[in-house]
């Protein structure tokens, strides 16, 4: 499909414009004069991604950019061509080997201050923090002493890559393979959202054998141009996400001061905040419903154009959660989808980030959701259930639904429970 009759078709539904008249636009006329900005630039981006099947990178995600006609055409093209982009859209994670990668030459032989870490190196290592800027998680994983890749680290202030910037690291003799799968474990993210880089083609060959849904990539002085525009093309999440697992790992270090669950719960002095969702949270919305995939119950992924139209029928309601405790604020990390229909309410779809897993927050959540049907004077409360091979854990969610049995919550785990109208 070409992309003029794509981005023509698109526009002419959201603008609300004839084919005709889009057609008669001067390609660099300012597509603001039409009404392209704001929510309707959001609709325009979410739809051309779905119709192109790629997506815009989160550093491409200004008006700016798409301007015009001409500068539209331009970019969707550059996406169309580049394969980096189409089929690893929704990286999280760059894991990185250490020696011949992130500085030249074998740290443990040639000495902290004896390693390169200019020219090549210095190239890969500008193109990982820019990628930690933008929210991408950075990891180490190398057959290393522990304390000779630290030293390089504290001690040669020449390097761009610091130790701040690494959310976890597996320095040790163990199999590369492993270690990935455990840090993938740790961060709580797939392995389909990893990106890692070697220069040894026999631990690549290793970890596509074992771990075939990671990206994989040779480093090597031929081909930093290619690692560096794969890198700087990822397409992160849309918060601070480094920052929130730094804040997770102080969350996991406090609990093994306590001896039971509900006791380490208490001392976060959790605060549950819910309320029903409006247009300035359909950012966040969309990129849970599309990020989401384990508590992900009906499966469902949301355009911005369908939240605009849930907030405004009146049969319907979207209830977000956000969530504060000692460490920080957890923002927005889940919402449900409510549709009314008579005396009957219907979960069309509920998730939740990954990240607050195990915390009782969806049985809380449950419970919110419980008493908002019972205030719209429903007597029945019906929740979809998709199965997909990553939500199966919570195929038995549902199982209890009657409206007036909660399940058994530990509510010393929160500080407070609040519900905003």
């Amino acid at each position: 499909m070409e992309i003029e009759k794509v981005v023509i078709e698109t526009l002419e539904a959201i603008l609300e414009i004839s084919f005709d008249e889009i057609c008669a636009i001067d390609k660099k006329e300012p597509l603001r004069r039409y009404g392209l900005e704001s929510i309707q630039f959001i609709r325009f981006i979410v739809e051309i991604e779905e119709k192109l099947g790629i997506e815009v990178p989160d550093n491409d995600l200004d008006m700016e950019k798409f301007a015009t006609m001409e500068n539209t055409y331009t970019l969707l093209k550059s996406y169309l061509n580049n394969d980096e982009i189409n089929h690893n859209p929704m990286i999280k994670c760059i894991i990185t080997d250490c020696d011949n990668c992130l500085w030249g030459g074998v740290a443990a032989d040639d000495g902290y201050d004896n390693v390169i870490v200019d020219g090549v190196y210095g190239k890969f290592q500008q193109a990982l923090t820019e990628a930690y800027n933008k929210g991408i998680l950075l990891a180490l994983c190398s057959k290393n002493e522990e304390k000779t890749v630290e030293d390089i680290f504290a001690l040669r202030s020449d390097m761009i890559i610091k130790s701040e910037h690494i959310v976890t690291r597996r320095i040790n003799w163990g199999e590369k393979h492993e270690n990935i799968a455990d840090i993938a474990h740790e961060l709580n993210i797939a392995l389909d959202s990893i990106i890692y880089i070697d220069d040894s083609e026999r631990e690549l060959f290793w970890i596509n054998k074992e771990l075939p849904a990671v990206h994989t990539f040779l480093f090597n002085e031929e081909n930093i141009f290619e690692i560096e525009h794969i890198i700087l093309n990822t397409s992160p999440t849309l918060v601070e996400r480094t920052q929130l697992y730094k804040q997770d790992k102080e969350r996991i270090a406090k609990k093994h001061a306590y001896n039971n669950i509900v006791d380490y719960h208490g001392s976060l002095k959790t605060v549950l905040t819910f309320r029903k969702a409006d247009i300035s949270d359909i950012d966040r919305l969309v990129e849970l419903s599309h990020r989401t995939n384990q508590f992900n119950l009906n499966a469902t992924r949301y355009s911005a154009e369908n939240i605009c139209s849930i907030i405004n029928n009146n049969d319907y309601e979207i209830i977000k959660l956000t969530a504060d405790d000692i460490f920080g604020t957890l923002g927005l990390c889940a919402f449900c989808v409510l549709r009314y229909e008579d005396k009957t309410a219907v979960i069309e779809g509920f998730m939740m980030s990954c990240r607050v897993f195990g915390r009782y927050f969806e049985d809380m959540f449950l419970a919110q959701i419980k008493k908002a049907a019972i205030k719209k004077g429903c007597q029945r409360l019906i929740g979809l259930y998709t199965p997909t091979d990553k939500n199966m854990r919570f195929a038995d969610f549902y199982s209890s639904l009657e409206l007036n049995d909660d399940k058994n919550i530990p509510l010393e785990s929160f500080s407070e429970v609040v519900w905003l109208d």
